[in-house]
């Protein structure tokens, strides 16, 4: 990966089976899945190159800024979230487009459900069995691939990230 990657990050934001969801949703509820599976919430990206795409929510690291302040202050912009960093960010590399990418996909608890969309216009907590559905933006396949492998793999086993294209 060249120097000049662009570094970007994500939140990687979860309900579980049995926990209550921001808004008080049960999980799984917000976006018609049962509560007897893990969903992940994704974005819809309003205009752009990757209009009409699902995402995970997030952004560029500016200059002097470090990741885990760029995914909070994006977050911020974004949502309209106050959210938390439940731990260290997952790193993958990329090219998309012709650009090398470096993605730092954080786990978050987001702390509700967003006020506002300034980037998107739509969101959802899609359930894992229906994240097939769902028209990607190029970066975040392989971090909700991995979600989905960690889940399979159980509680305390997560997965490593999946090797590169």
């Amino acid at each position: 990966m060249k120097g000049s990657a662009v570094v970007v990050v994500g939140a990687l934001a979860a309900l579980w089976p049995g926990r209550i969801a921001p808004g008080g949703l049960p999980g799984g509820i917000a976006s018609g899945g049962s509560a007897s599976e893990p969903s992940l919430f994704l974005a819809r990206r309003a205009r752009g190159a990757h209009a009409g795409l699902w995402e995970l929510p997030g952004g560029k690291v500016e200059a002097g800024e470090d990741p885990e302040t760029a995914m909070l202050r994006e977050l911020r912009e974004e949502l309209g979230l106050e959210a938390r960093l439940l731990g260290p960010a997952r790193r993958y590399e990329s090219r998309v487009e012709g650009r090398d990418f470096i993605f730092l996909v954080f786990p978050v608890d987001l702390g509700g459900e967003p006020p506002r969309l300034s980037d998107h216009d739509s969101w959802e907590y899609v359930p894992r069995s229906r994240l097939g559905e769902y028209d990607l933006a190029p970066l975040d396949s392989r971090p909700l691939a991995d979600w989905i492998r960690d889940i399979e793999a159980g509680p305390g086993l997560p997965a490593s990230p999946s090797p590169g294209p």
